[in-house]
């Protein structure tokens, strides 16, 4: 009950935020308001879609033997597509401000810049108690700094009469934004490369002392929390399956501990049989 509760709270801080910067920034006319609701929409989008995700993650069938654990990566795929097109539209709508001379209102700015701070704070708190949930720890980390540079701006722009700077902070907080998002379209490619979490080298150095002989080892990410590995390997003939089982219980045990595999297929093969047939 725990979990859901944080993801609701999580779920109900970022939707907050979106519609506080997006009204605000209609009230006061703020273009980095605008900028930060965009973003507070794709983290409103994106945790909603977790959420949802979440229920029919595990669910498998004859087609889907995996459940929908991909949808992960689909999802993050989605989300840094939204950035890029939030963030080009932001730096459009910075750029007409810009040339147009339009005036905010810094207290608006101030205001609902130091409300979004907080709610993200808020959103921090709830993620350091849920062990899961680094990754949105540190989003909401992020966000936090994006809000705190829209309150400077908000303070400058009141003590200074320069409205220019509305504009030229959304230009700021658009590389910040984006910069968020490399780590996960990283980490998306990667899990869709099958690149290997660990180094193969490593695994098989550890499985030696297990296998006679190993032909092939494959790791690689189903998503982000699910690592499954196969391996190829030779063993005497005479073996028996109780000392096969063994083996490769102990193969396992070893995956797991050291290199966090969480599904592992080990397919045997005679050495006798496979020296014959070479």
């Amino acid at each position: 009950m725990g979990d859901k509760s944080n993801v609701r709270r999580t779920e109900l801080g970022f939707w907050s935020i979106f519609i506080v910067t997006l009204a605000m920034a209609i009230i006061g006319r703020s273009v980095t308001l605008g900028t930060e609701s965009i973003h507070a929409l794709i983290d409103g989008l994106t945790v909603s879609f977790s959420a949802y995700t979440i229920k029919i993650i595990n669910k498998k069938n004859s087609v889907y033997t995996y459940g929908f654990h991909r949808l992960e990566v689909f999802s993050s795929l989605m989300n840094v597509l939204v950035v890029i097109v939030g963030s080009l539209s932001g730096a459009i709508l910075a750029l007409f401000f810009l040339f147009s001379d339009v005036k905010d209102s810094p207290l608006v700015l101030i205001l609902a810049s130091l409300s979004s701070l907080i709610i993200s704070l808020l959103i921090v708190r709830y993620s350091e108690e849920e062990e899961k949930s680094n990754g949105v720890l540190l989003h909401a980390v992020q966000d936090g700094i994006v809000y705190l540079v829209g309150s400077v701006a908000g303070l400058l722009i009141l003590l200074t009469k320069d409205y220019y700077i509305d504009p030229l902070t959304a230009i700021i907080e658009i590389p910040l934004i984006l910069i968020s998002s490399v780590k996960v379209l990283r980490n998306s490619f990667y899990i869709l490369m099958e690149r290997s979490p660990v180094d193969v080298n490593e695994v098989r150095q550890q499985l030696n002392g297990v296998f006679d002989s190993i032909d092939d080892i494959h790791v690689w990410n189903l998503c982000e929390h699910i690592v499954v590995a196969t391996l190829h390997v030779k063993e005497k003939p005479d073996l028996t399956l109780s000392e096969l089982d063994n083996k490769r219980a102990l193969a396992e045990e070893i995956l797991k501990r050291r290199f966090n595999v969480t599904h592992v297929t080990i397919q045997f093969e005679s050495s006798k049989t496979h020296d014959h047939n070479f």
